[in-house]
């Protein structure tokens, strides 16, 4: 069959561990050699999970002992803060998520990276967080007690291995080729074509990151203009994507898609989206992280939990952990953790997604379509290093763990009249599936323990996305797709006591404007849709790309949603696809709702549009064939109806003939057809270009007034780090790295002046003359952002400056071409 056919959607049996798809797919009969292999793989990976476990704790130790101040300098030479802040993430990352997932050895590796993922980063939140509230805060001795309580999970998941019989050193060895072959589904040809074709790949994958790096070293900042980052892109991004998409090429169109060719591919992919701009000039892209690094700070300052000066602190649970894993590290602050959260948020949500998208469709090639979807249509640059994040990622991780055990046991769809199927349908709720084959109770019971936990730690870290999780859950209980059927009340009751309690001081005094929001969908998309445009032609242009392709992304779902409307779950998934749009109805989110809907709806969504975007490709090709000449067409009778029979017309030649030509139908394609050809290649390879740079104008659209330059941050830590208690700094824009435990404790007074009139937005020099602060910092990124967003003209920040300094109560006293620091004349040591 071809790699691109719908085909029926096979029936998923759950294997028995977290290695156990290895072997999906293999050839009937394989038998005990490969099932020899298959548990030889298993082992092996369970046996690497242990030890890496066991090393990391020991090095998360020796990484807190080496950033305390009570280490000795060599301890903190040998451990720099790079290495110190990626082993202190890594472990909030993997502990205690990776020995618990060992435990329960889940189907699917890409479910239980989902799961370890998942559980760690919600112990993690969930801890730091409660140690807060209890004013228990000591970080190293909650972590000591994490590394302690994994170390002994991971000695008690290798001892649960079977014992190793007499001489399996030596057979494990003579096994480690085939198991490490095996640990991976390859397409079923021969081992040379395979071996080639995957050289191939990784050689293509090498080259195209290579042109990532010329790309980032050449890239010239200053075109950055109205349409963003792709203005100042040139021919080595073109050439990474072309070449991407022929690798891309090389790892789907086989006939089964090889991960081992197209997760190198699809990581490169999501490089190039969320991080171009750091990588060429070490800049963090997304201003609001600076603002997140300075809830984290303040906590980390003072070991309380503030007050809610900010709705974002009502939720704290993110700023927590974010402390949490500072201290572990011994780092000064976040600033390290910025840069790299896109990369590693993205590529973490991508096993979770993998999981959706092959429940979803049923088919592994479909599946990972979908994953380029997602980050090719991902413009809302909710990746960065925020709540909503980790919250996108504990929401996809619950949907693959509820549609994954949906899709082992659900039944075929509801048959008979429609007051039959209606009936059957009103009493669904009343059904509880049966547990997937090869399932332990106990699995049951740690799963649904680690889902409520991660439900749990989503709802003292997000606002919104904790209503979406809920709604899922009340979806496939009322549906019967599931076996947690008490998991939306413990979610809703959790939710329901956080926000009645835990963020008390977001909702009181303020209920009645809350309140004002529900049912205003019209005033929620208008904000969400209309106000983002903006004035500028280029930029607004960019925004109507925006916008668009969210629409078709949604439209070509859709479509994909009626041609499966029959096959069972068609309900399940379209209603999950469409759940989470109903927040437009419950809060306007500051404008930013309907942006949060398509964040939410996508991971079903990009499954349901790749589905339709495969049947397409299948239609297109069954048409090409139809219309194409058959092998022998125009030949001698002789010829046609084949030699061996001897006869014209004989019935046997007919028949072979026939059986050649029905096969060829069945898959699509002939056996001599049935590899890539040069326009398929040639389609992926163009569309994976048109793809990479819409996606490069979506999501750098903003760079202009985003971006961070090192010269400013610099500058403003310098100034805050000096600064005596009482100054007062002011910006005429976006300086969001001035939220710092110094300025949010109130130490140093920053803000943009206002005068609640707007008078401060037509004479911002005249209002910054009457309050008089302290400093005075300037960026571009301020003139871009009052350009873009605010609707001033070309040139206002520097009509704002000469008035400035003409005033004589400001002096430049920096002055660079990203950053301009004014001081006041009548301070004491005069503009030096």
């Amino acid at each position: 069959m071809s790699a691109l056919a719908p085909g029926p959607v096979p029936a998923v049996s759950p294997p028995q561990t977290l290695a156990a798809t290895a072997t999906e797919g293999a050839p009937a009969g394989a038998g005990t050699g490969s099932e020899a292999s298959a548990s030889a793989a298993r082992g092996l990976l369970e046996r690497t999970l242990v030890v890496g476990t066991l090393a990391l704790c020991l090095a998360t130790a020796l990484v807190a002992w080496a950033g305390g101040p009570a280490a000795p300098a060599w301890a903190a030479a040998a451990a720099p803060l790079p290495l110190r802040a990626a082993v202190a993430s890594l472990a909030a990352l993997c502990l205690p998520g990776t020995p618990l997932v060992l435990l329960l050895r889940p189907s699917g590796r890409a479910l239980g990276a989902a799961l370890a993922t998942s559980t760690s980063l919600a112990v993690t939140v969930a801890l730091a967080l409660a140690t807060l509230l209890a004013g228990a805060w000591h970080p190293l001795v909650t972590e000591s007690l994490v590394l302690a309580v994994s170390a002994a999970l991971a000695v008690v998941a290798a001892a649960r291995r079977p014992a190793p019989a007499p001489g399996a050193l030596r057979h494990l060895l003579a096994r480690v080729r085939p198991a490490l072959r095996d640990a991976l589904p390859v397409p079923s040809t021969p081992s040379g074509s395979r071996v080639r074709r995957r050289l191939a790949g990784w050689a293509g994958t090498l080259l195209a990151a290579g042109l990532f790096v010329l790309q980032a070293a050449t890239l010239d900042t200053s075109a950055i203009g109205d349409l963003g980052l792709v203005q100042a892109v040139g021919w080595p991004l073109l050439a990474c994507f072309a070449l991407t998409g022929a690798v891309v090429a090389v790892g789907l169109l086989g006939r089964r898609p090889d991960p081992a060719v197209l997760l190198p591919a699809l990581l490169l992919v999501v490089v190039s989206q969320t991080s171009l701009l750091s990588a060429a000039t070490g800049e963090v892209s997304t201003p609001t992280a600076w603002v997140h690094r300075g809830f984290a700070d303040l906590i980390s300052a003072t070991g309380v939990l503030p007050p809610p000066f900010d709705a974002r602190m009502s939720w704290a649970g993110f700023f927590a952990a974010t402390s949490h894993v500072v201290a572990v590290g011994g780092l000064p602050d976040a600033t390290a953790l910025l840069a790299p959260a896109p990369v590693v948020l993205d590529a973490l949500v991508l096993a979770p997604l993998f999981v959706i998208a092959r429940a979803v469709t049923g088919r592994a090639v479909t599946a990972w379509l979908a994953l380029f979807l997602v980050v090719l249509s991902d413009w809302y640059q909710q990746d960065y290093f925020a709540p909503q994040a980790v919250a996108v990622l504990w929401l996809t991780t619950v949907l693959a763990v509820l549609l994954w055990w949906w899709r082992a046991v659900a039944p075929a769809p509801a048959t008979g009249t429609a007051r039959q199927r209606l009936r059957a349908l009103a009493g669904a709720w009343r059904t509880t599936p049966a547990v997937p084959a090869g399932t332990a109770r106990a699995a049951v019971w740690g799963t649904e323990a680690l889902l409520a936990l991660v439900l749990l730690a989503m709802v003292v870290t997000h606002q919104l996305t904790p209503l979406v999780a809920i709604g899922a859950l009340v979806v496939v209980t009322a549906l019967g797709a599931t076996r947690f059927r008490t998991l939306w009340l413990v979610a809703g009751l959790g939710f329901t006591a956080w926000f009645s309690f835990g963020a008390e001081g977001f909702w009181s005094g303020h209920l009645a404007s809350l309140l004002g929001d529900v049912g205003q969908v019209s005033a929620a998309v208008e904000g969400g849709v209309a106000a983002r445009v903006g004035d500028v032609p280029l930029h607004q242009a960019g925004q109507v790309v925006r916008l668009a392709t969210s629409g078709a992304l949604a439209l070509v779902a859709a479509v994909g949603w009626w041609l499966r409307r029959g096959r069972r779950g068609a309900l399940l998934v379209g209603a999950l696809a469409v759940l989470p749009f109903g927040l437009v109805a419950v809060q306007s989110y500051g404008g930013e709702v309907v942006i949060r809907c398509f964040l939410l709806a996508t991971p079903l969504l990009a499954p349901l549009a790749a589905e339709a975007l495969v049947r397409l490709v299948v239609a297109l090709r069954a048409r090409a064939l139809a219309r194409a000449p058959r092998a022998g067409d125009g030949a001698p009778a002789t010829a046609r109806t084949g030699r061996r029979t001897g006869h014209g017309t004989g019935r046997r030649g007919g028949e072979r003939l026939t059986e050649r030509r029905g096969a060829a139908g069945r898959t699509g394609r002939s056996g001599a057809t049935r590899r890539r050809s040069p326009v398929t290649t040639g389609v992926l390879v163009v569309a994976v270009v048109v793809f990479g740079v819409a996606a490069t104008t979506t999501r750098g659209l903003n760079a202009s007034f985003e971006r961070t330059s090192t010269a400013e941050l610099a500058v403003a830590d310098h100034l805050l780090a000096t600064a005596p208690a009482g100054t007062r700094v002011a910006s005429l824009g976006n300086a969001p790295y001035l939220m710092t435990a110094r300025t949010l404790d109130g130490d140093v007074e920053v803000g943009v002046p206002t005068d609640g009139s707007g008078a401060c937005e037509q004479a911002p020099a005249a209002c910054v003359i009457a309050q008089r602060p302290d400093y005075v910092l300037l960026t571009p990124t301020q003139q871009a952002q009052g350009v873009y967003a605010d609707g001033q003209p070309p040139g206002w920040l520097d009509e704002a400056e000469r008035q400035l300094v003409a005033s004589g109560l400001y002096a430049v006293q920096v002055d660079e071409p990203d950053v301009q620091l004014l001081r006041r004349t009548d301070l004491p040591g005069g503009t030096s």
